[in-house]
Formats: C-alpha cells, structure tokens, sequence
C-alpha cells in the first residue's frame, strides 16, 4: 500500500493544471494533501485491521512497516517537535488565518506541513527502506522528464503563453529553464537535490547518461546556487563512497577550486559585460552591488532587523509578504537591462535559516538545526556500517545540496517532500544500524 502512495508522491512534480492562473504550486500541494489523506486513512484501517484480526495489540514489527508508538527514532521526535513549534507560531502569527492556510501564492501554511509530517509518520510506520529505495528510483525517472523538458525550454521549445517567462538578463536573452516547477530556481534545486541518486543505477552508461542530462538541466536554469549545490552535492556523495580517494584528492580539487575562483573574481567585470549568458551568470557570483545578489543582501537585511521585534516564534508562515511591501527597493536590484528593481513583493526571504526564523523564531531554528545535527550524526553510523552504502551516499549529497541550495533560496512543496522522506530513510537506517 505505501508503495502506491511513494509512486503517487514521486510524479508530483510533472503535476501542472494548465487552465490555472498558477498552473504550478498549487496543483501539487492540492494532489498531495489529498494522497496524504487517503494514505493516512489507509493505514489506520489497516492497523485497526490488524489488531482486531490478532485479538490484541501487537508488538514490535510486522512486515511492511511499524506500529505506531513503536521503534520511536530520534529523528521521529525531531520531525515532531518542528511540527509542533511551526503549529504553535502559526497560533500567535501575526496572522493566522494565513500561517494556518497558507497565501494564494504558495499554499504553504500549516496545512501543507501538517501534511508533510502526515506523510513521513505514515511511511514510518507502514513502509520501510526498501519501498523509499524504490520512491528514489522513481523520483530519478521523473526527474529526466523534468529535465528534458527544462532543457527544451532553454532551446526555445514550450507551451503558447510560458515562452519567455525567464529571460536570464531579467528583460531580455536566452530562456531560463524551469521545466514543470514553475521557476529556475526552484526547478534546479530540486534537479540537484535528486542528482546524487543517479549514483544507485546499476550501469555505468546510465550512470554518466542521467548525470550529463540533469547536469545539463541545471545549467540551463542559469541557478548559481543550484550550480554550487549540484558540484558539493556530487562531492559528498562520491566522497562517501570513496573515503581513501577523498582524502587525497579533495585537497587537490579544493586548491583547484580556489584557483577558479580567484579567476572569476579578478575578471568580474569582464564576465558580467560578456555576451556569453553562461559567463555573465559566472560573473555575477561576483557583484553584490547590482542585480538579484544586491537584491538578496538588502531583503536579508530587512527580514534580519524585523525579527528582532519577534525573535522566539517568528512572525508565522506565509506571512514575510505582509511586511516585506513596506521594504522601499535600492535602485542598483534592477536586473540587466530593466528600467526599476522588480516591482513584485517578496513573499519569502530567500534563506533556509532566515525563512525558518520568520516562519517560527529561534525555537523553530533550534529545531532544524537539532534535526539536521541527529540526521547527519545518523548518516555517518549508516555509512560506517556499510549497509546500503551507495544509497546512504546518495541520501548525504542530496541533503547537502538541499542545503547549499537554500541559502539563496527557499523551501517549496516538491524539496519539502523530499527533504522528509530523505529524513525518513535515515530514521530506517538508525533502527537498521548493528548492534555492537
């Protein structure tokens, strides 16, 4: 029964409604709320099946899951007590109604994460390691549609009225892919989060062949958090596998890295007057007075000062918008070629810490940090046992890249989901882990 519920949450992201205002979010969240319902449903009847079928209450395991109540992991309470402080920040938000619902835009209020954490308490309890190891191989598949797609935006393919949705000089040039996410940025993270994964196909040729296809993607998205986050993702996961090899070459390869970027900062001002798109994005890693860089740094700077007035459970979900309209925008935003910095009003700060601290204050940070601080702890005893090895590689590069990639961007339906379920196989693998 999991299964067909992973399968269901693995298509997520091709999910689009065309005839919507907002073809994109919305739909999957809708989709995914209501998969979540009917999972929950099904394995509560399930168990209530079991006990009455056994006459009393089991204990311990049975096949295809766990009992509620039952082989708690560290990383169940940590998903559990986010839960609870984002419910308890949406109470006192400054707004409610919207943390509780979520805005127009994202649909991402308490609802959302109710059904986020719904969704990793029921693969707890009724799948296992093997049905997520399946849900990976199944979100790579749909991943190369995505990308596919993505890669035939950036060539100039797409449906009537989303051509030209994302001109990389912001007014103007070569399409942004974005594929069925609805943005660069948010499409590419999501690419680099799954990439890892390519590392658990059975070939070498499928191998190379997924890696080139999703790498091409994130390229075209012109992300350069993505960028970063797909390299450092990669670096992780091979240096897992290969431990001997890292120490030896990682040394090397971040002495390289250095050279690169000493290269691109000296020729700054040359890359950023480039007609080669690739070379101006490269150049804008170095602007922090112009553009969305000068952009990011002047919104960090507003959220930062206003959550000092509301430090210990924030300001409550979805609620950034209604206080970001105030934030009068520097000239120097303005994107290449554009007239003004972008008119539209941030709804989010783009930063996994600073987001986290405006949706639900310090406890809410405390509680994403412990939970990444046990998980990584986790992945560690999993890749000492070497059990699975190659997958728990893959499970570490793409929870980095989650990371690398969202501190210029922000958390969304599609790397929400998966960032759980990545959590629910380390919490497999920490009951799974030998005893000494």
């Amino acid at each position: 029964m999991s299964e067909l519920f992973l399968g269901v949450f693995a298509l997520l992201p091709l999910i689009i409604d065309a005839s919507a205002i907002r073809p994109f979010e919305t739909p999957k969240i809708q989709l995914f709320e209501i998969a979540v319902v009917f999972f929950a449903a099904a394995v509560l009847i399930s168990r209530f099946h079991s006990r009455l079928r056994s006459g009393k209450c089991p204990s311990g395991t049975v096949p295809g899951g766990h009992l509620p109540g039952v082989d708690v992991s560290t990383l169940d309470l940590c998903v559990l007590g986010s839960f609870a402080i984002l419910a308890l920040a949406s109470a006192f938000s400054i707004s409610p109604g919207l943390s509780f619902f979520g805005s127009e835009e994202r649909v991402l209020g308490l609802v959302f994460y109710l059904a986020v954490t719904a969704m990793y308490f029921c693969i707890r309890i009724d799948a296992n390691s093997e049905g997520l190891r399946k849900y990976f191989f199944a979100s790579l598949a749909v991943s190369v549609i995505v990308a596919v797609y993505g890669i035939a935006q950036w060539f100039g393919f797409d449906v009537a009225g989303l051509q030209n949705s994302f001109p990389v000089y912001g007014t103007y040039g070569a399409e942004r892919a974005f594929g069925t996410i609805g943005h660069p940025n948010l499409f590419a993270a999501y690419l680099a989060m799954i990439l890892p994964f390519a590392l658990l196909l059975p070939r070498f040729w499928m191998r190379t062949l997924f890696v080139f296809i999703l790498s091409f993607a994130i390229l075209a998205s012109y992300s350069r958090a993505a960028w970063i986050a797909a390299g450092l993702g990669m670096m992780a996961s091979v240096s897992c596998l290969y431990p001997v090899l890292a120490r030896k070459w990682l040394p090397r390869f971040a002495g390289i890295a250095a050279v690169l970027i000493t290269v691109i900062f000296l020729n700054g001002p040359s890359l950023l007057n480039s007609s080669n798109s690739f070379l101006f994005r490269l150049g804008t890693l170095t602007d922090f007075q112009n553009g969305s860089a000068r952009a990011r740094l002047e919104e960090w700077k507003f959220g930062a000062t206003k959550l000092l007035e509301r430090p210990i459970l924030g300001y409550g979900p979805e609620t950034y918008a209604l206080i970001s309209y105030t934030r009068v925008k520097n000239p120097h935003e303005a994107a290449r070629g554009a007239p003004g910095p972008d008119p539209s009003i941030a709804d989010r700060l783009h930063n996994l810490e600073l987001d986290t601290l405006w949706n639900s204050g310090i406890l809410g940070l405390v509680a994403l940090l412990m939970t990444l601080w046990f998980a990584f702890r986790e992945l560690r005893v999993w890749l000492k046992s070497g059990k699975n090895r190659v997958e728990a590689a893959a499970v570490m590069g793409s929870l980095v890249a989650y990371l690398v990639a969202n501190q210029a961007g922000f958390d969304f339906s599609v790397t929400a989901i998966l960032f759980s379920l990545l959590l629910a196989r380390i919490a497999f693998a920490e009951e799974e882990k030998p005893e000494f």
